[in-house]
This record gives C-alpha cells, structure tokens and sequence, in this order.
C-alpha cells in the first residue's frame, strides 16, 4: 500500500479527499493529515509517507517551503500539488520543485475521483520503475495508442463555455488546468465533425496537438501543464482559430530569463522611435516573441509601455495607449503595437519627414524628463539638431500648441498628479515642476483649472 499524506489549511476539503476517494481502488490508504507545512514535517519524521498531496496556500509554512523542505529532507517522498486554477503561476513552480502531477479542486468539486487517483498511481509507477503491467485492466492504458489530441483553452478567468456541453461524452475530457481542457476524440472522423459544430467564441482558443502516439499519459499531462499555456501562445500558424503543436517541440527545456536583457529591451520600446520606424518595429517585436515571457508578464511589460507613452505623449496626440490585453495569442500583442503605431501616423501625417517628427517626439520625451529644471526652446533645439526658428514651427505644426505652451501644460498635468497622490506640500510641488516660486505657480494653477492647487486636492467644486 502506498502510504498519503494528506495537507490542507481547510478542514473541510482536508475531510473531503480522505473520505471520498477510492484509495484502495488504487493500492493507496490515507496514513496522516496536517494543516500546515511545519506539522506536515513534523508527521514525516515520524511516519513512512510515501506520496504528500499539499495544498500551495496555507498558513505557517506555505505548500511551496514544504516541498522544498520535503526535496531536501525526505527525497524519497513523491509530492502531489492541490490547488485553485488561479495559482497556476505557483504550480509551475512547484512542478519545477519536483511535484510529480498537479490536481485542481475544480476536479474534486466535479468528483474525477477515480480518474485523478488512477492518474497519479500511473504517475507513481512510472517513477518508482514498475511499469505499467500491474495496473488493473480496468483502468487505461498509461500510453497515448491514437497520435492527435486537443486543448481547448481560454486566458479569462470568466470565460464563456458553452462550447463545453457539445462536447462532453464525444471521447476522453481532462481539465489540465483551470480554463483549459484537454479532449481526444474517440474517432478522428468524430472529431472533425464535433469542432465543426463547436460554437467557441473568441475567448477560447483550440489548439491540436500531434505527436502523443506512445507517450506516457503523465508525461504529456505533466508537459502540457508546465508552459503549455505559453507555448501555445506564441505559435506562428493559426488558421481557422485553430493552432497546431507538437509534443516534441513543447517537451525541451523552458527558456531561462536574462533579466539585464529584458531590460535592455525595455528601454529600447521606451525610446518609442519604433513609433516612427516600421521596421524598427518589426525587429522589435522580433526579439520580444523570442523571450517567450509568461503571459502575465507580457502584459505587465506592455502596460509599463502604454502608460509611459500616456505619461508624456498624451498631451502630444491625442492617441492615447489603450490598456493591453487580455491576449489569446501573440498577434493580438503585435496588433497592439501597429495600431498604436498607426493611430499616431495618421494624427500626425506626411507634412514633415520621419526624421522631423522624430526630433519632435524627442523634444517631447526631454520635457517629461526634466520638468523640474528649466527648459528653454532654444536649448532643446540645439539637443535635437535643428534651428530654434524651424524647430518652434515644426512643434507646433506636430504638437498643436506652442513648444511653451506646452511645457506648461505638461507642468500643470504633473502637479494635478501630486496632488492627488501625494499629500506633499505646495511648495514642494511648485519645486519639481520647475517653478522656484509656490505663489506664482498657485497663480498659474488656478488661471489654467479654475481652482487653487489647495481646492483641487480637496476636490472642490
């Protein structure tokens, strides 16, 4: 018998997975029970435990420091993960820390007792050495015998799934994760006919996935829930909203983040000459796909982008940077950047060169940038090349207002901002928008808005 450990902060699902699971069934009995990580440990030292099925979110001492803890005291122990589907960032982790197989809750709600626990004794005897000969007839095969499966996924934590009733009772159906199924037909014809009439809206994506022929089931299901999400994400052909992997390209090594060049890469989008230049663009776009960052990191990065051109070029154009995602596949994070790209080439248009509206754009980013200092037209003229008669001219032209004009407006924007995110005093504000004088600036703050710098900050009428 296989010896289970059982930990979980809530008492309820803890009672739950001993008392509904068919244990025996599967060669297992349920030795202990702990709420958290230090009594998990505590247990251990004291008990043959064979197989810990932990829950990531606990008080004390999380899932994730149990595991680690377990890895270095008791590596002979198999680890199982229990989580929400909203903890996908930490099941990655953990399956790197060693967790053989990963069980959302959602699967117990919907009692997939007997399909879990057989699972994970496939998973148990594969890594104990034992094959698969004395599993039970009764149960499946531990090898994929048909080549093509599918996932069927969604990025949005509310996601439509109509599309689910049409295909339950068409084959095998296993959620992977939170929002994203896998299903294999019981007959390819079946399964053309089935994704004909599948009604998927636009927040969920197919993808078919070739090469399972011979594989191990926990191999694929433990590769399909490490970086599936990502790696489908970033896949070139799409057609008919249908992406087509293969199990020998999603089984390789994740690429390891070098931190100092997604910084570098950062600062080069920050520079927003790709706003001006298509194929700066192009090559841009080229080297952020091939970091295959995580989705939510994806789109933090885009959002740190949309809200710096908001902060100084909004009050430029008028094209402001909508705010990113959520993103079902990498085009739609290229889109993102061409329609931004565009929105502000026809504001703009063809009066003056690529290299003009650039220096522009330029002069634009050095005010933002040295607000708190004294900036004169003739000093940013002289930074970006040009003569401070044709340079007022063309900003002007680009910007809608004077270079003056301007600079005040963006001072006036950043005190709105102090003062309502900060509780700094006047003075101090006055300070770093570039005005040595507070009064002078109150006096200026209230001709501009209507009010005092006081009554804007308390919010007056």
């Amino acid at each position: 018998m296989i010896n289970v450990l059982v930990v979980d902060d809530d008492n309820l699902v803890r009672r739950g997975l001993i008392s509904a699971m068919p244990w025996s069934r599967f060669d297992m009995q349920v030795i202990g029970e702990a709420s958290n990580g230090e009594m998990a440990l505590e247990f251990m030292e004291n008990h043959s435990v064979e197989l810990l099925m932990t829950d990531l979110s606990m008080p004390v001492m999380s899932g994730l420091e149990l595991m680690k803890a377990t890895k270095e005291r008791f590596p002979e122990v198999f680890m199982i993960v229990l989580t929400l589907h909203q903890d996908f960032e930490f099941v990655q982790e953990a399956l790197r820390l060693g967790a053989i197989d990963y069980i959302a809750k959602i699967q117990l709600e919907r009692e997939h007792f007997e399909e879990v626990l057989g699972r994970i004794h496939s998973r148990l005897l594969h890594e104990r050495g034992k094959g698969v000969d004395t599993i039970s007839s009764n149960h499946r095969l531990d090898t994929f015998v048909s080549d093509v499966g599918y996932i069927i996924y969604s990025s949005l934590e509310q996601a439509d799934t109509q599309w689910e009733q049409a295909m339950l009772g068409t084959g095998e159906w296993i959620e992977i994760y939170g929002n994203c199924w896998f299903w294999q037909p019981d007959a390819v014809k079946a399964n053309n006919e089935v994704l004909k009439r599948i009604p998927t809206p636009r927040d969920w994506m197919i993808v078919k996935v070739e090469g399972l022929q011979g594989r191990e089931r926990s191999d694929v299901f433990r590769i399909l829930r490490r970086d599936s999400h990502k790696h489908f994400f970033y896949l070139d052909a799409i057609e008919n909203d249908m992406i087509t992997a293969h199990m020998d390209n999603m089984d390789k090594a994740p690429i390891v983040m070098n931190e100092e060049v997604l910084a570098a890469q950062m600062s080069e989008w920050l520079n927003f000459n790709w706003m001006r230049d298509n194929s700066l663009l192009r090559q841009l776009l080229q080297e952020l796909k091939a970091l295959q960052l995580s989705v939510p990191r994806l789109s933090r990065f885009m959002m740190e982008i949309s809200s710096e051109w908001n902060k100084c070029y909004s009050s430029a154009v008028s094209s402001n940077a909508s705010m990113p995602g959520p993103f079902m596949h990498w085009n739609e994070c290229e889109g993102w950047f061409i329609n931004l790209k565009k929105s502000v080439s026809d504001e703009i248009g063809s009066q003056y060169s690529k290299e003009v509206v650039n220096c522009i754009m330029v002069a634009v980013r050095i005010v933002h940038e040295e607000l708190g200092q004294q900036v004169f037209a003739v000093d940013v003229a002289k930074r970006v090349n040009m003569s401070r008669s044709y340079f007022n001219q063309c900003f002007k032209d680009i910007v809608g207002r004077s270079f003056n004009e301007f600079v005040q407006q963006a001072r006036i924007e950043k005190a709105k901002e102090y003062l309502m995110r900060t509780n700094r005093p006047i003075v101090w504000i006055s300070e770093q928008i570039g005005y040595s004088d507070d009064k002078y600036f109150s006096r200026l703050f209230r001709e501009q808005t209507g009010k005092t710098p006081s009554e804007f900050r308390r919010g007056e009428q």
